[in-house]
């Protein structure tokens, strides 16, 4: 209970300091002192959710750790593939240019990546984590990929 005990949220803890992971939840009524209440907490392999009382009052879902979105610059002809790889270890996709027929065979990444998910620049570091710029061959319209572990990379593929 939070806010006079009147909203409840999870949060998460992490080296000392937290963070509320849910939307609050207003309580019809407040958490009352010197009061027993019956709490459930389930955990499951991908959520967590608290009962009260017997009614389901919230639910964590873990959010996705590997995501992306697609498009095309039509400035430069370019399909624009952004992925975000939110776990400690690469990982290996296929992509797949759906509606495109021939592309050059080398494209262009920009990738933002640190060791750990702790990682952070600083005013001692300012550059310790900053985009890099590539060249990757082998691209075709179906092509195999692999993200650096916590990363942003962006693939640029000129269509031919």
């Amino acid at each position: 209970g939070a806010w006079w005990n009147r909203v409840c949220a999870f949060e998460m803890i992490t080296d000392g300091a937290d963070a509320m992971v849910t939307q609050p939840v207003n309580l019809k009524e407040p958490i009352e002192t010197n009061r027993w209440y019956s709490v459930e907490i389930r955990v499951n392999k991908s959520s967590i959710e608290c009962y009260l009382e017997g009614s389901l009052l919230m639910t964590y879902n873990e959010p996705a750790r590997f995501f992306s979105i697609a498009g095309k610059d039509d400035k430069t002809g370019e399909v624009v593939i952004k992925v975000v790889n939110a776990a400690g270890k690469p990982t290996k996709a296929a992509i797949h240019l759906e509606g495109t027929n021939k592309v050059m065979s080398a494209g262009k990444t920009i990738t933002l990546s640190a060791n750990e998910s702790t990682d952070e620049n600083s005013f001692d570091a300012p550059l310790k984590f900053v985009p890099v710029e590539k060249t990757f061959n082998s691209v075709a319209p179906d092509f195999e990929y692999e993200f650096k572990p916590w990363s942003i990379t962006i693939l640029r593929v000129k269509e031919n």
